[in-house]
């Protein structure tokens, strides 16, 4: 008699797989004898469990060990769906009596209408709107100890040191001035905000909204494009701020900390919307958004030697002269170039330093490293992942695309993949030229210049469309419901961090760093020395939180390495520690706070 094997678990995942194919099969054939009217309702019920719902409440998910299952990202629903609408098309099916698709016509109308009669009202409330959601997501992240030293820890004790101090310095950078890092003089203009509202908080929510002014940059700057093009450019035309609304690189940025340079977006959109105005007055406005663009970093000088090469093929609408849009493009091309040669040169000699990230690209005169950087995989869905939710779209306006070459050759170009990465906030600069193609290239479809299989206006917009969903990756909802502070985060939020001394110099968990920063010294660790060589006066270390860039097998240690560094442990609360170097004048804590992990033992 054998022995009777019990199921192993590969054993049992074939079988829920077998019978979920199963299942799968017996459902399609049912499916496939429906009648109309029941493809019509399944394929709307469809639409409202795999994109309406994912969509508004960020959806569905739940990760255990050896279970998976999710319903937030948009890629594969609005595939399915498209795929079966398409399918249900083609049969005859008249798509439009469903109740999804006669809700989205109903919110189309409003906004059109809207947007119609008061376009200055309708996109400064929908700007409001979209920068809250993203201020929210964005604050709800830091407030879950989520973000970092690199880069919100930097940014903020540099403009606490320039508002209380006077000193353009960040000690998260070794106590540098920033000029010697990045050239981002318009970082100054959050000074005297940051003076009246002293967080970090401060810097993340100007950012969400200086990003969602852009959305209204985008239909201004479309306009002269598409107001008088035939067909149903109004229509597309209202669509484009949400296509920037959706767009994942700019919501990347607002996601990823803060960053001075994601200014140069909106302020360069705002400036192109300017100058393409036939008034004056609004041509002025336009430059000097543009200045304004161009101190956002050193990088915007070659974007906007990017725009002028834009402008000198002839990329400006209607309302600008062929010859004045020439003169722009070559004061633009001089201007940033002179710009940027200035900031990385200049600047860092009269500091006593050397441009920070030359040696990004000192190994371009090998060839075969210039063609790894210019065509290797990393680059190439970079690419793809800036130029899919726009449906590829803005290679039709060429002559505007132009101004996202200098955009994308500085990354291409640059050492490693490490900014490729779609988390980051590096697709501002390239995206600039991108929604400036995008209706240039959208007027040509409409004035029938464009012969790719049959591409009209209405196709246009429905490749739009479905690439801006498909592409959308996961809602700000997600960022919200994910990152839901724990009882440790508010304890350190509300307890700990007013109860150390502001004076002291500390190291600190990556995460802690810019909870930190109102002060004039704090670093990660494992950084305890500061510029003059001397111990920093108290470490915070709190391995439950993240402790980027200090190593786990460092962060272990890290207990004995402050022993044997004549740090005395002055505060422990559960996981987390206050060490205090014996030369230190003061005590790291001004009082004690109360111990929530104490209490809940208790």
């Amino acid at each position: 008699m054998s022995a009777i094997r019990a199921p192993t678990r590969n054993t049992i995942l074939y079988d829920s797989h077998a019978s979920f194919l199963f299942s799968i099969g017996i459902a399609l054939r049912t499916m496939f004898q429906g009648t109309p009217k029941f493809w019509l309702k399944a394929w709307d019920a469809l639409v409202w469990i795999l994109i309406v719902f994912p969509l508004v409440t960020g959806g569905i998910w739940l990760h255990r060990p050896g279970l998976k299952i999710e319903l937030s990202e948009m890629a594969v629903p609005v595939v399915i769906v498209t795929l079966l609408g398409f399918w249900l098309y083609r049969r005859g099916t008249d798509l439009r009596a469903s109740t999804a698709v006669r809700g989205a016509e109903k919110i189309a109308r409003i906004w059109n209408r809207e947007i119609s009669r008061a376009p200055a009202r309708a996109l400064l409330l929908a700007t409001l709107a979209v920068g809250a959601l993203w201020a929210w997501a964005s604050v709800r992240r830091h407030s879950a100890l989520g973000t970092g030293a690199a880069d919100l820890g930097i940014f903020t004790n540099a403009i606490w040191n320039l508002a209380f101090r006077g000193e353009y310095v960040s000690s998260v950078k070794n106590g540098i001035n920033l000029f010697l890092d990045h050239q981002s003089p318009v970082f100054w203009l959050w000074a005297p905000v940051f003076r009246m509202f002293p967080a970090p908080e401060t810097l993340l929510i100007t950012q969400s909204f200086l990003l969602a002014s852009g959305g209204a940059a985008v239909w201004f700057l479309a306009r002269p494009y598409l107001e008088t093009a035939p067909g149903t450019s109004k229509r597309i035309l209202s669509a484009l701020p949400w296509v920037y609304w959706a767009y994942p690189a700019i919501r990347s940025a607002n996601a990823f900390d803060f960053h001075p340079e994601s200014i140069i977006l909106p302020a360069f959109l705002w400036g192109l919307a300017g100058m393409h105005s036939g008034r004056r007055s609004a041509q002025a406005a336009g430059a000097f958004a543009l200045l304004i663009g161009l101190l956002g970093k050193e990088s915007a000088g070659p974007i906007l030697a990017g725009i002028g090469l834009a402008w000198g093929c002839g990329a400006a609408p209607a309302t600008v002269p062929r010859a004045r849009g020439r003169i722009w493009g070559v004061a633009a091309i001089l201007i940033g170039t002179g710009t940027f040669i200035f900031e990385t040169h200049v600047i860092p000699q009269l500091m006593g330093g050397h441009y920070a990230y030359s040696s990004l690209y000192s190994s371009l005169s090998d060839p075969s490293v210039l063609a790894s950087r210019l065509f290797g995989w990393a680059r190439f869905k970079f690419l793809i992942f800036m130029l899919a939710p726009l449906g590829f779209l803005p290679l039709f306006g060429g002559r505007a695309a132009v101004a996202a070459v200098p955009g994308f050759l500085m990354l291409f170009l640059s050492d490693g993949d490490h900014r490729l990465n779609p988390i980051y906030h590096y697709g501002i600069e390239p995206a600039v030229g991108l929604f400036w193609a995008l209706p240039l290239a959208l007027s040509r479809i409409a004035a029938g210049e464009i012969c790719f299989h049959r591409l009209t206006l209405d196709r246009a917009q429905l490749v739009l469309l479905i690439c801006t969903l498909a592409f959308f990756g996961r809602s700000e909802m997600v960022r919200v419901r994910r990152n839901s502070p724990t009882d440790h985060d508010r304890w350190i939020r509300s307890e700990l961090i007013s109860a150390l001394d502001p004076d002291a110099a500390i190291a600190a968990s990556g995460s802690l760093v810019p909870h930190l920063a109102l002060r004039p010294w704090v670093h990660h660790l494992p950084i305890l020395k500061k510029t003059d060589d001397r111990w920093v006066d108290c470490v915070v270390l709190d391995p439950s939180v993240g402790n980027w860039p200090l190593p786990g097998d460092q962060l272990l240690a890290m207990p004995e390495t402050l022993h044997e560094l004549s740090y005395e442990l002055e505060f422990r609360c559960g996981a987390l520690s206050i060490w205090k170097h014996r030369d230190a004048v003061r005590s790291c804590l001004t009082r004690l706070p109360p111990c929530a992990d104490e209490k809940k033992a208790g």
